[in-house]
């Protein structure tokens, strides 16, 4: 059986630094992990499904910040 941790809505936002209505836009757009349902008021994130997000973005970002890194190398070098 697998378990994992529930993140409140509290902790996805400082844990992303995205706000509720960017998370909620997100979701509809298929973009962000689908809160679960706890109770009748009362909704919560895989911990998990949410930090695969971030590195996801995160990984993302690394490859286009050492392309862009190495394309200005080669303008520099081009311009010598």
């Amino acid at each position: 059986m697998h378990s994992t941790a529930i993140w409140r809505l509290a902790e996805v936002l400082r844990q992303t630094g995205l706000s509720r209505s960017t998370i909620y836009e997100m979701i509809s757009r298929g973009d962000f992990p689908r809160q679960i349902k706890l109770g009748r008021r009362a909704v919560g994130w895989a911990a998990d499904e949410v930090i695969d997000w971030i590195n996801e973005k995160a990984t993302g970002r690394r490859l286009v910040d050492r392309g862009s890194a190495s394309s200005s190398k080669r303008s520099k070098n081009a311009s010598k």
